[in-house]
């Protein structure tokens, strides 16, 4: 990499320092989010500024890209609260939650209903966690546990995350390195993620009610998984934006045909709500929702729901719109190269990551919450609801000010490590001591550790593609293709313990003082994961060469 960064045991050790206590102070003490990406961030600091002698126009532009790179994340925040307080106050979470169980008062089934199948749709067209701020009250209305509702929204989505958003990661991912043969790579890619996806379906099937939940979600989760699974594999061949939002539309549909089968329709007779571990025990009990005062039905409650899926898949479906919309973009940072004392270069940018801010998702959030507003006045749903206006912004105010701070200064240190080279530090002194077969075997885990420090796929595969890429070239046996596969399955698993998707997911569904308990979950699903992605790595490796 033409540096002289150091590659000792000791080097490693301190590089990776923050990163293990933040995992320290968030799993094993349950400390707060945000105090644990404090501590994390100072230790950053003195590590990067102190070992890895990065100069302090280096920190403070890292600090700026960290801020920068928080204004996206952040009007997702913001916009998908809004759109939950909007919801949540008409009583469209209550309609929701009278009409499913009108049909179906099976747990399994609803759970799997919307906290996999209708997540997953709504990642593929919005991500940036606004699937994960929707979906985990839904499934809070419905009985379950709050933390278990973040963890379940959480970990169904892994599969979704790398072409969700209409496939923004991936194509960020062709923009940093030259794939050759980028079907290939797709193939492979969309086989881990199909595993993930499997997994993901019997893992909430097992918490939900253990082995006696699989064996009757059997039917569910064996047909939606190949439908997500083999469909993104396809598709993805074609069109990557499409290739999480089409398979997602047809699993709605089959879970709309498993609604008719009597078994899903009634209660399980031997999971129930007293012994499932994840449900509340007054689930029959009135919860303290929104009361449907506008008496809504189902499908005038997911109005707002179909136009955010609607107005997205128009405006970034339609490549002519997206292209145009694109060109509209925002930069207000510049910053010249710099390099570390140990001639670790960080090269210069004019205008550092443009905003475009009509495809974000925060952009049809905030069309649909202004929709939603309109819809619900109409049918009568904020009658007799004195200062609403205030009750909304100060329950957005309330909610979002905690994830707002965790992913600025998760997003800080991130860039901090990146620029002093630790991350690299970490790679390549993996890189180091690895044969072929190793580093192929690790490669997953190093995907992992991206987007669980960035929270966020696209940003995880920005900063380690090129260092993968790097060790391809010093190590010929190596594949870029299974690499690049490797780093962006697992990146995208990865996401399901990003911070600010946690602690996102926390603030909308009251779980803001469990969020170890979501922490412990979502690392016992993707340490699963990736096991399976190594095994599938190293067999790619041995057999599957170039």
């Amino acid at each position: 990499m033409g540096t002289d960064l150091p590659l000792s045991i000791g080097a490693w050790l301190i590089a990776i320092l923050p990163m293990l206590l933040m995992m320290l102070m968030l799993v094993v003490l349950q400390w707060s989010a945000v105090k644990a990406a404090l501590i994390s961030l100072i230790i950053g600091l003195i590590t990067g500024i102190f070992y890895f002698k990065l100069p302090l126009y280096g920190l403070f532009v890292s600090l700026g890209q960290g801020a920068w790179d928080t204004i996206e994340i952040i009007m997702v925040i913001w916009t998908a609260l809004l759109f939950y307080q909007v919801c949540k106050h008409a009583g469209a979470f209550e309609a929701i939650k009278e009409g499913i169980t009108n049909k179906s008062t099976n747990h399994l089934y609803l759970i799997l209903m919307f906290g996999w199948v209708f997540a997953s749709l709504l990642q593929g067209v919005s991500g940036f966690g606004a699937p994960i701020a929707i979906v985990a009250p839904l499934l809070v209305g419905i009985g379950v546990k709050p933390a278990f509702a973040v963890i379940i929204a959480l970990t169904s989505t892994a599969w979704s995350n790398l072409f969700g958003s209409l496939g923004i990661a991936w194509s960020t991912t062709l923009g940093l390195v030259n794939i050759e043969n980028e079907a290939l790579t797709l193939l492979y890619t969309t086989i881990l993620l199909f595993v993930s996806d499997i997994i993901g379906g019997f893992f909430v099937a097992w918490i939900y009610g253990r082995w006696q939940a699989i064996k009757e979600g059997l039917p569910i989760i064996l047909t939606i998984s190949v439908i997500h699974g083999l469909g993104q594999i396809l598709v993805a061949q074609f069109n990557t934006e499409m290739a999480a939002v089409l398979p997602a539309i047809l699993a709605m549909g089959a879970m709309i045909l498993f609604a008719r089968i009597d078994f899903y329709q009634e209660p399980s007779e031997e999971i129930t709500v007293t012994n499932s571990p994840i449900m509340q025990d007054d689930f029959d009990n009135d919860d303290g929702g929104e009361e449907n005062t506008g008496k809504l039905t189902i499908n005038q409650a997911f109005v707002p729901f179909y136009l955010l899926i609607a107005i997205s898949l128009i405006m970034l479906g339609i490549p002519s719109i997206a292209n145009y919309i694109e060109q509209f973009q925002i930069s207000l940072l510049s910053y010249d190269n710099f390099s570390t004392g140990y001639n670790f270069v960080t090269e210069g940018s004019q205008a550092y990551s443009p905003i475009a801010p009509l495809t974000s998702p925060g952009f049809y959030l905030l069309i649909s919450s202004i929709a939603a507003w309109l819809w619900y006045r109409h049918h009568g749903s904020y009658q007799d609801k004195e200062n609403l206006g205030k009750q909304v912004t100060q329950g957005v105010v309330d909610d979002a000010i905690t994830p707002t701070l965790t992913t600025l200064l998760f997003l800080m240190l991130s860039q901090l490590l990146v620029n002093s080279g630790q991350n690299a530090v970490i790679a390549m002194g993996i890189a180091s001591v690895s044969s072929p077969i190793v580093y192929a075997g690790l490669s997953p885990w190093i995907g992992t550790f991206s987007s669980f420090m960035t929270s966020s796929t696209t940003s995880g595969n920005i900063l380690f593609v090129p260092i993968h890429n790097s060790v391809v070239q010093s190590m010929p046996q190596l594949s870029l293709n299974q690499m690049i596969a490797n780093q962006s399955a697992a990146s995208s698993v990865g996401n399901c313990i990003g911070p600010s998707n946690v602690v996102l997911g926390a603030s909308t569904a009251k779980a803001e003082d469990q969020t170890g308990v979501i922490y412990k979950w979502g690392i016992i699903y993707t340490v699963l994961v990736n096991i399976a992605f190594t095994v599938i790595a190293i067999i790619m490796h041995l057999f599957f060469p170039h």
